[in-house]
């Protein structure tokens, strides 16, 4: 009987726990207005779009495109790290984790299904090879540039103004400006000609 009440003391104290952990996940503006955009169908009220992601705390400026739903993802407040610039384009099905900033300039094309991830872990001993400490890094995508399909930007990165990111490819470190960059890890391919 004794075993019996302590394990359901220990039951109830993890699940007290784990209420608590999920009610500070708990983001009911954001929760509505992904819900409203989620009702859109896609590729249609591209506009209306931006608008609910403004509504629930990002930063959107004027004429930006998003065709579908963005997952956002991350602990805390994730509205609030990302900021898009006039002009932008965004394609279905992206996924932002904004553990940290993402910070889109003017006039950038997001491609279909990109991935943004601005936190990593570091590598631990062999018991455990993920140490459970996140470490933040913000992501900025420079006025110009386009992230083509499937591209992964990794925490840390800056992709510089006019660069191109060619579909699929894994961003690890820094683009220079006005570079057309591809493959896994992404290196420069070729330089593009400024306006």
């Amino acid at each position: 009987m004794h075993d019996s009440s302590n394990s359901s003391m220990k039951l109830l104290s993890q699940i007290t726990e784990e209420l608590g952990s999920g009610l500070k996940r708990f983001r009911p503006r954001l929760i509505f207005w992904m819900g409203v955009s989620r009702l859109l169908p896609s590729n249609a009220f591209v506009r209306l779009r931006a608008l609910c992601y403004s509504c629930a705390g990002c930063y959107i400026e004027s004429k930006v495109s998003i065709s579908d739903h963005i997952e956002l993802l991350g602990s805390g407040d994730v509205a609030k790290r990302l900021s898009i610039g006039e002009g932008c384009f965004i394609g279905v099905k992206v996924t932002l984790a904004l553990d940290g900033a993402i910070t889109i300039g003017k006039n950038v094309a997001i491609g279909p299904e990109v991935l943004m991830h601005t936190a990593t872990h570091k590598v631990g001993g062999s018991a455990r090879r993920m140490d459970l400490n996140i470490i933040v890094k913000p992501i900025v995508v420079e006025d110009g540039a386009w992230v083509a399909m499937r591209a992964v930007i990794l925490p840390g990165v800056t992709i510089g103004r006019g660069a191109v990111v060619a579909a699929g490819a894994v961003v690890t470190k820094d683009v220079p400006p006005n570079a057309l960059v591809g493959g896994s890890p992404a290196q420069v391919i070729k330089y593009l000609a400024p306006e």
